[in-house]
């Protein structure tokens, strides 16, 4: 019996998993648990009731996805600088992940009352 070779029709792929359409997916390799701001906002963070204050966070250049968990209340979360439009994020929510590539702020209050905030940025 003779081996004959085989042709491959697809390229070596470093293990990296694709889409549909043959794109590679990026990973995250790190996280990081403060935003990109000029005085960082670092988790654990004590966000104010929207009607107060509005808590902003920078987004990382290569940050991917952003991971939140509230404590003792609910927060609201958007790209509006004044929230009038959010999602509401439910107290004790674990691990909540919010797609932000590309994206530049984002902006939190608490919906009624002080919320505590636990995040990290999962970075490529």
């Amino acid at each position: 019996m003779a081996l004959t070779a085989k042709s491959v029709s697809k390229p070596f792929s470093l293990g990296l998993q694709r889409q549909p359409n043959g794109v590679s997916i990026t990973q995250a390799g790190s996280i990081v648990t403060s935003d990109a701001s000029g005085s960082a906002n670092t988790s654990p963070l004590s966000v104010s009731e929207y009607s107060s204050a509005i808590t902003t966070l920078t987004v990382p250049d290569n940050a991917l996805n952003l991971v939140l968990s509230t404590s003792n209340a609910a927060l609201r979360i958007g790209e509006d600088s004044g929230l009038s439009t959010y999602y509401t994020l439910p107290a004790n929510a674990a691990n909540y992940k919010i797609p932000v590539a590309g994206m530049g702020l984002i902006y939190m209050g608490g919906d009624a009352g002080t919320v505590t905030v636990q995040f990290y940025f999962e970075i490529a």
